[in-house]
């Protein structure tokens, strides 16, 4: 099993059988427990929501926005989500299936000809839904030197990017017949938004800027580095981790993926706004439908091939205890979603740095044992 399944599944081990909801009260500012949990994991900075399908239920932000002053976290402050935009590329992709202008199974040779024209017959073959589910049979590019040099190289309009990169990484060697097995892939993501940019003839970050951010109201949404459009915002600062301690990182293009990249992971927004699209999926996953209808949401979280992996979603649990689940970074960030339907529970975590991997410490099961403590989390019936 890869490791990021194997590190989906240590984060839906930490879920026991509870539930929460807010009563009508206010959510909870559990700021104190928050820098508690900072502390823990040894982070610069730390901000997290819990919510149920209703809204939140309990929120905490702690520590700074950079590690080279004084000047704390705030609740609105964004966060770089990494990978955690896949599954929004996925709900972007849902929401024009819903209308009819694609189709799960509509192929690279349907959406994009042109594209098509330049790469081998089996690739020609590859549908949206392999894309989406890493199983297209493209190689594994998380630290594939060539490919993000490619990417860097690019210029021009993002879309024309996308259709390069596209066909390179099409053309490249290491492809196997799409639809065999599973392996994780962000180029794959990449010809993903390229289909969606061929057959709407919009640029991929206006398509989730117009189905994604506007209907949720996530108005802290952006892309790349948080503050990278504007110089002059006090923001957080995502951080290396070094021999002497954390490094801030500026706010600028080189401090992420290239831009490239998006639908495969360059969202940045506030916890809050996070939790508006965990609340989504959660009451969709809960037939309350909203964004999708709840046979869109049942089809973005399926796992029918049992890779332990949806639309981008790692899947765990059986058919009644469903938990879905993800984790993002780009190496100076790390972000944590959870959804949990049974118990009406969601959770969403934003760090200005990645963790201490050698403390081990389990963020998830620590808010949801807080959760329990303070009597925001109750016993499944």
């Amino acid at each position: 099993m890869s490791q990021l399944i194997s590190l989906l599944l240590s984060l839906a081990a930490v879920l026991a059988p509870w539930a929460v909801g807010r009563g009508g009260e206010q959510p909870r500012d559990c700021s104190a427990f928050a820098e508690r949990l900072r502390q823990s994991v040894d982070v610069p900075g730390l901000s997290f929501v819990a919510c149920d399908a209703e809204g939140e239920i309990a929120w905490g932000v702690a520590g700074v926005r950079s590690s080279d002053g004084d000047d704390p976290i705030r609740r609105e402050d964004p966060f770089h989500i990494g990978s955690l935009t896949k599954s929004m590329t996925a709900t972007v992709a849902a929401r024009l299936v819903e209308r009819g202008v694609i189709d799960w199974d509509t192929t690279i040779q349907m959406a994009s000809p042109e594209l098509a024209a330049a790469i081998p017959d089996p690739a020609k073959s590859i549908t949206l839904r392999q894309l989406l589910s890493h199983r297209a049979g493209l190689p594994d590019d998380r630290f594939s030197a060539p490919m993000m040099m490619k990417l860097w190289s690019l210029q021009g309009p993002l879309s024309d990017q996308r259709r390069a990169a596209s066909e390179f990484v099409l053309n490249a060697s290491g492809t196997k017949p799409p639809g065999e097995a599973w392996v994780y892939s962000n180029a794959g993501y990449i010809i993903a938004g390229h289909m969606l940019e061929a057959v709407t003839g919009n640029e991929w970050e206006d398509l989730i800027q117009h189905e994604l951010f506007e209907p949720l109201k996530m108005s802290s949404a952006g892309q790349g580095p948080p503050g990278i459009n504007d110089p002059e915002a006090t923001l957080p600062h995502g951080h290396g981790r070094g021999p002497n301690g954390f490094n801030p990182v500026p706010a600028v293009i080189g401090a992420d993926n290239p831009p490239v990249f998006g639908p495969a992971g360059r969202v940045h927004c506030s916890m809050a706004d996070l939790a508006r699209y965990a609340r989504a999926h959660l009451a969709g996953l809960r037939n309350q439908g909203g964004l999708l209808k709840p046979e869109t949401f049942a089809i973005l979280h399926d796992d029918p091939e049992g890779d332990g992996y949806a639309m981008g979603w790692g899947i765990t649990g059986d058919a009644d205890d469903r938990r879905s689940m993800h984790s993002g970074s780009n190496t100076r960030w790390m972000a944590l979603i959870l959804i949990h339907p049974a118990q009406d529970l969601a959770i969403v975590v934003g760090m200005n740095a990645v963790p201490d991997r050698e403390r081990q410490v389990d963020v998830l099961g620590s808010i949801r044992t807080f959760l329990m403590e303070e009597g925001l989390a109750v016993e499944k019936p």
